[in-house]
């Protein structure tokens, strides 16, 4: 599962994180059809999507209840050997940058448009070690990729789209394709990374193949991920 599960019988809990992880509908503005609230959280079942663990921990010890995380089953994927021959060193904020998502075991790196986040990416790749999947929205954006791969890592990308299903070290997929096709095709991954996350639009389509591949590394990448 790609959730974070919580084990109590105290509603309060609950209770808490629904409040913590709720928030108004801005589309309730305009429809009555649509709900008034987002809830994040799932009360009934007792939990979130995974990237909120910090924060489901963070509420249940901010209301006085100690906590105890177990993750279950290895997400870590197959190793990868990669060459670093990007010709340029890091700007000081690509390098917090990656630092930060080392750190933290993921996230969304935020980074303006021309303010590489392709290869904040792929230093992150090469420093992981990990076979990686990097999920796209357009046939452009897939050919971009994987030329970026070849030149910077060394190794020769998988492609999943455009008419083409080929999986390597590295492999850069259009949603589009991969939701026709099925998640169930792919093989087994350790870093999954979402380029232009914010994209509203997609949005239903990348919580779809996120909640189904199961790796350990998640990064989203946007100039504006407040949209």
């Amino acid at each position: 599962s790609q959730r974070v599960y919580v084990r109590t019988d105290e509603r309060a809990v609950h209770t808490s994180l629904d409040n913590a992880m709720s928030y108004r509908n801005p589309d309730a503005e305009h429809s009555a059809m649509v709900p008034e609230t987002i809830h994040v959280y799932d009360a009934g079942r007792g939990c979130a999507p995974m990237g909120l663990l910090g924060r489901v921990r963070d509420t249940v010890e901010a209301i006085g209840y100690k906590t105890e995380v177990e993750i279950g089953g290895d997400r870590t994927g197959p190793e990868i050997d990669t060459e670093w021959l990007f010709p340029h060193d890091l700007r000081p904020y690509q390098t917090e940058a990656v630092s930060a998502v080392l750190e933290q075991g993921g996230g969304v790196v935020s980074l303006p448009t021309g303010g590489g986040k392709t290869v904040t990416a792929l230093r992150l790749i090469d420093l992981v070690g990990q076979r990686a999947i990097v999920f796209v929205h357009t046939k452009e954006l897939l050919h971009q990729w994987a030329d970026e791969v070849r030149e910077n890592l060394g190794v020769e990308p998988g492609v999943i789209g455009d008419g083409e299903w080929s999986e390597g070290p590295v492999t850069i997929c259009t949603m589009q394709t991969l939701m026709s096709k099925g998640t169930h095709r792919l093989g087994d991954y350790g870093m999954a990374f979402f380029d232009e996350c914010h994209r509203t639009s997609a949005a239903e389509t990348m919580h779809d193949i996120g909640m189904g591949i199961d790796v350990e590394w998640r990064v989203g990448l946007s100039a504006t991920p407040w949209r």
